[in-house]
């Protein structure tokens, strides 16, 4: 036995001594496998024998050690020990004295707790543990802030300390095989790992903040008894799994601070909460900035903070949590700029749209946040690409980004461009319809394919409602009754339950608005199919759109913000201790600086009362709409049939009077319509020529209209209108008037006129505005009070009666003039061989006329026969006809063809007739040889002949002529005998070129006729399509603008002292790092630094050469001082005193720049620490 164990002994020396021989090389000793129960006494004797001096690795696995001698200390090197697979129960004492340790594995051993000095090797990168019996991890691992891996698995743990979260740097960590319940939250700290195995434990759960970690690859849960929900997410794939809990964590984190979130204070309807907001997170007022609802979030995005700085920032405020959140995003930021447009959709896309950036430039760009990533991108769009604007409206239906509108250079626009957010492509649409005029800063918002805008900007503020219809991009405008929004611009609109919200805004005044107005809405429209191009339109006329103003309970203030949340109204507003430096009627917000939106208030719109106006109060309750209604249930069969139903003729002049209201509303969509038409006392449209009929009565006394105005007077009782801002919806008959024995102004205007024109009279009524004094009959105010505009006062409807003598009979003739603002540009075109020149100069009638000599000398073309002849032409509108007519030439040089209106109208246009003949004439050539010196062409084509004739030559009173026949015959007339008869081949030859030259004229009168078409089929163009002119005021409106934008762009930005110290790429107002910060104050401080040194350097060369130059000078007069003159003694003397004076003022200047240097550099440092760039550099209290 014991010869059997000194020979195992000798056998492990041998290996460690040859393992020794290696490890010189390679400064690994491998020791593994050996069966040592312990370290040899004279190990480290051997290894200096061996001539090893530095071992960064000990491998030990594999043997039956328990512990590890002291004298290992010596390895000072060592970065990697093995001792897996031994027999070791606590850590040795020796392994916490390699600092330089980066890997220890003691896994398959027999350790039941870990030593607390582990904490110290702080260079560990790999940690194994595993197949233990470790039953608690110690809380140390703070320390270990370098550690890459960490294997713990196959123990006894039933929980993890949280000091876990502090391992920074940790990429894989193995847990399973435990007893492990579960995990702590601070895994979510350790933003590197790649790979957590926590397989074979007992998790039920699992923290929902692991789906926060973005490097995460690999997750082992399996072997657990997880809870139904999590196992189902969890053998869907590590993708949807990971998804589930980032989704678990957000909906936890939401709660939590849905727990935290403030009291609301009950103020009147509103329920009004403070903001919270995080140190940095507080959103400064601004002005320009765009506003944008996406769900329960709202979404603000740059802006002007003061008069000169912009920004790029996004912040964001969650209804649910009232928490301010500056978005912390990357990727392709914005420039800093205001006045954009921006839009959300349903894929969480924040877009933005052109603006003005810092510059005051104009932009069109687009940019789009993904929320998801809280990335900023910028698509490269191809297509039309819009000009670039501000203050245009946008809003995103499907995949649909839609622009509205907007302010370019010196313009504003109305047109509507589509961007594909799929392929990238901007389309500019042709819209029909009703378009709306150009306007910027107007609100927009969409219900289904449908996109509505309110109000704007235009050359006058404007409260018009219009709707485009996306699938065929067509305009309506909205027919709105009741008292509306009244003009503005910059407000804010939503669409809840198929309701329109209106709020907010600036009226022309630049004064804030608080008013809040609703309107139903219906989806349903009415397309009409027949008709002409205008009267083809969608319009909404599924019902008449009332509005109604609901009583906001708001104050006018120029920093309310307004936007919605689902059927609320969000109001933010300012704190009270800024509320006194609210400037209110101005945008600027220069002395805002600092103020923020403190206040959240909300509000369910259902809750606001109605708001009745004044006006509204006072109708009474036996109205004229209630005598209606009365008439309508009860006594409608007692009235005339012609009362309860419209002719055929009627029924054709209300179909004309609605064609001509589309067009008027397309020409003037800014002014009130006429009142053709209104619904008599049965309900049924009339129109006021069918109202309005000479009434006849068996009393003389009414036959004067003295007589007749007093006795109606006294009859009737005057009432208001009910509505004194539109016209009434009702004009009942004279009899159920004269019945009523009550009657407002158009209902006494319309009876007055019917008994005048029944006595003989020429009347007529007349529809204006008059002050409220007038419309209500108020006969007791005594002196006349001027009127306040704002109280609608001087904007009421009324109704008078003009008469005069008899019409005189009407003309038979008459040219009807083409609608008020329209223009008809003039036609010049050259075409083809005739260069036929056209114009529209007026209505009904083009004329066409050939210049006076073409091409190749030709002098005149299309000449017919029997030019009486007259045939119809359908070549106008499908409404009209036009006849052609050739006359007679005036001159041997021009012809000259007229298109007339044709007396009577033909379904079918007739086909055009054929060509009898055609005649080409040219002129005298003296250069030109006889057989060439062609007179005329005559193309006979009801016979087949051609004719060439000749100029008259010699003084002969005939010309020489060839008569050509299709057949092959032909006849020739020679005057002079001497002209060299033709040969064969010149005729065949001459034969053949007049039949080319037929052809030409044939095509060329052909052409003629297409080109009279042409021109016809442009002239309904343009009476379908109708250029409006820029009225004076518009054109006056956008001068101001301008120079006031153009002012704008003068003011000379401040210089910023830090932009030529600031890195490469980082922007004025971006925050800097610590590093940055000190190379900026450093680069500063040297800048200032050099100038005044070299300023001082200039003082003293000056000061030497002064100097020098003075001691030059003393040292000649020395030397010449005995052959010097008394005037150069006085030179010298002079100069000396000139020199010596500088020489003072030089020692002045540099005690001055002495004293001043160091004042502008305690000034500057103090400007530094000052600068909001710096200051927490120095709070930082390093320097």
């Amino acid at each position: 036995m014991a010869v059997n164990k000194t020979k195992k002994s000798f056998v492990k020396m041998k290996k460690i001594k040859a393992h020794l021989v290696e490890c010189r090389k390679t400064q690994k000793l491998d020791m593994s496998s050996l069966e040592l129960t312990e370290i040899p006494e004279d190990f480290m004797n051997l290894v200096k024998t061996a001539g090893v001096t530095s071992i960064t690795e000990l491998d030990l696995h594999r043997n039956q050690l328990s512990d590890l001698a002291n004298e290992l200390i010596e390895f000072r090197t060592l970065k990697i020990l093995k001792l897996n697979r031994n027999k070791f129960q606590v850590l040795p004492a020796v392994v916490l004295r390699f600092s330089k340790l980066q890997v220890l594995d003691l896994s398959e051993n027999e350790v039941k707790e870990l030593d607390l000095g582990i904490q110290f090797l702080v260079s560990l990168r790999e940690l194994n543990f595993s197949k233990n019996q470790l039953m608690v991890l110690p809380d140390f691992w703070s320390h270990l802030t370098l550690l890459v891996v960490l294997n713990i698995a196959k123990n006894r743990l039933m929980e993890l300390p949280e000091s876990l979260g502090s391992l920074r740097s940790l990429q894989r960590l193995d847990i399973s095989d435990n007893l492990l319940s579960s995990l702590p939250k601070a895994l979510q700290n350790l933003h590197e790992i790649v790979t957590l195995d926590v397989h074979g434990n007992h998790l039920v759960e699992v923290p929902p903040s692991l789906g926060l970690l973005k490097n995460l690859i690999e997750f082992d849960c399996s072997g657990n008894p997880l809870s139904e929900t999590v196992s189902t997410f969890y053998h869907q794939g590590f993708e949807k799994f990971m998804d589930y809990l980032r989704n678990l964590h957000d909906l936890q984190q939401l709660e939590e601070l849905i727990r935290q979130k403030p009291e609301g204070q009950v103020l009147g309807s509103y329920k009004k909460y403070c903001a919270r907001y995080e140190i940095g997170q507080r959103p400064l007022l601004r002005t320009g900035h765009s506003i944008t609802q996406g769900g329960p979030i709202t979404y603000i995005f740059g802006g002007r903070v003061t008069n000169y700085v912009k920004v790029e920032e996004t912040y964001a405020i969650d209804s649910r949590t009232l928490l301010w959140v500056k978005l912390s995003t990357s990727g392709s930021i914005p420039t800093a700029r205001d006045g954009h447009a921006a839009a959300f959709d349903g894929n969480k896309r924040l877009f933005i749209f052109g603006g003005r950036n810092e510059e005051n430039k104009l932009l069109n760009d687009v940019y789009y946040l993904d929320l998801k990533t809280m990335t900023w991108l910028q698509p490269a769009v191809e297509g039309s690409i819009p000009a670039v604007r501000e203050g245009a409206s946008m809003v995103v239906i499907g995949f649909q980004l839609i622009l509205f509108g907007g302010r370019g250079s010196r313009q504003r626009y109305n047109d509507v461009h589509v961007l594909d957010t799929q392929a990238w492509t901007w389309t500019l649409q042709n819209t029909r319809g009703s378009i709306p005029g150009p306007r910027q800063n107007a609100a927009a918002t969409c219900l289904g394919s449908k996109l509505y805008v309110h109000g704007g900007k235009g050359s006058l503020l404007l409260d018009d409602l219009h709707s485009l219809d996306t699938l065929n991009f067509t305009w309506s405008r909205v027919s709105q009754k009741g008292f509306g929004p009244s003009p503005r611009y910059k407000h804010y609109c939503w669409i809840h339950q198929s309701r329109l919200f209106v709020v907010g805004g600036l009226n022309k005044s630049g004064e804030p608005l608080s008013s809040l107005y609703v309107l139903p809405l219906s989806t349903e429209t009415r397309t009409d199919t027949s008709g002409s191009f205008q009267e083809r339109t969608s319009t909404i006329q599924a019902k008449n759109y009332t509005w109604t103003e609901l009583d906001s309970e708001l104050e006018p203030c120029i920093s309310n913000l307004f936007c919605h949340c689902g059927e609320k109204m969000v109001v933010f507003q300012e704190g009270p201790q800024h509320t006194e430096t609210i400037p209110y009627c101005s945008e600027e917000l220069s002395n805002l600086e600092g103020s923020s939106w403190d206040y959240y208030m909300e509000v369910n719109c259902d809750t606001l009362q109605h708001k009745v106006n004044n006006i509204q109060m006072e109708r009474p309750m036996d109205s004229k709409t209630a005598r209606v209604l009365f008439t309508k249930q009860t006594q409608i069969l007692q009235l005339p049939k012609s009362f309860q139903a419209c002719s055929d003729k009627e029924t054709h002049l209300l179909e004309y009077i609605k064609s001509y209201e589309r067009r008027f509303n397309q020409i003037h969509p800014e002014r009130r319509l006429f009142m053709f038409a209104a619904l008599n006392e049965c309900g049924v449209e009339k129109c006021i020529c069918t109202t309005v009929r000479p009434s006849h009565a068996d009393f003389t006394e009414l036959f004067h209209w003295e007589t007749c105005a007093s006795f109606l007077a006294d009859f009737l009782t005057y009432e208001p209108l009910e509505d004194p801002l539109t016209f009434p919806s009702y004009l009942p008959s004279p009899v159920s008037v004269l019945s009523w024995q009550k009657a407002d102004c158009f209902d006494f205007a319309m009876v007055l006129v019917s008994f005048l024109t029944g006595a003989g009279y020429e009347a007529f009524c007349v529809v204006g505005y008059a002050p409220l004094s007038i419309t209500t009959n108020n006969q007791i105010l005594g002196k006349r009070i001027t009127e306040n505009f704002k109280n609608h006062e001087a904007c009421l409807v009324y109704r008078c009666v003009c008469y005069g003598p008899p019409l005189t009979p009407p003309q038979d003739e008459f040219s009807p003039k083409p609608l008020s603002d329209r223009h008809l540009e003039s036609v010049n075109e050259t075409r083809g061989e005739m260069s036929v020149k056209g114009s529209a100069s007026r209505p009904g009638s083009v004329r066409l006329s050939s210049r006076p000599i073409s091409h190749g000398g030709r002098i005149s073309v299309d000449s017919q026969k029997a030019r009486s002849r007259s045939r119809m032409m359908s070549r106008w509108q499908s409404s009209s006809s036009h006849r052609r007519k050739t006359s007679t030439p005036t001159s041997e040089k021009t012809t000259e063809k007229k298109l007339l209106p044709a007396p009577k109208r033909r379904p079918v246009a007739e086909k055009l007739l054929p060509i009898v003949k055609i005649t080409q004439k040219y002129e005298l050539r003296n250069d030109a040889r006889p057989k060439d010196n062609v007179a005329k062409h005559v193309f006979k084509l009801s016979v087949n002949q051609i004719k060439v004739e000749y100029h008259h030559m010699n003084r002969h009173i005939t010309s020489n002529s060839h008569m050509y026949n299709k057949d092959g015959s032909l006849t020739l007339l020679h005057i002079d005998p001497f002209t060299p008869e033709q040969t064969q081949f010149d005729r065949l030859d001459e034969f053949h070129s007049l039949v080319t030259a037929e052809r030409e004229a044939i095509k060329s009168v052909r052409d003629t006729e297409r080109e009279i078409e042409e021109i016809l089929q442009q002239r309904l163009r343009e009476e379908q399509n109708v250029v409006l002119l820029t009225p004076y005021i518009d054109i006056a409106c956008v001068k101001d603008d301008d120079l006031f934008q153009e002012g704008e762009d003068s003011i000379k930005l401040p210089t910023d002292y830090l932009s030529p110290f600031l890195p490469p790429g980082v922007r004025p107002r971006q925050k800097l790092t610590r590093q940055q910060m000190l190379d900026v104050r450093d680069s500063c401080l040297k800048a200032l630094k050099e100038r005044l040194v070299n300023r001082a350097t200039i003082i003293q060369t000056r000061y030497d050469e002064e100097t020098t130059s003075l001691a030059k000078r003393r040292t000649n007069f020395e030397r010449d001082r005995e052959q010097m003159t008394v005037e150069d003694e006085e030179t010298y003397n002079l100069d000396c005193e000139n020199a010596l004076f500088r020489i003072r003022i030089l020692e002045l200047r540099a005690k001055q720049h002495e004293e001043e240097a160091l004042k502008k550099y305690l000034e500057l440092e103090k400007k530094l620490q000052n600068d909001p760039r710096l200051v927490r550099l120095y709070q930082a209290g390093s320097i």
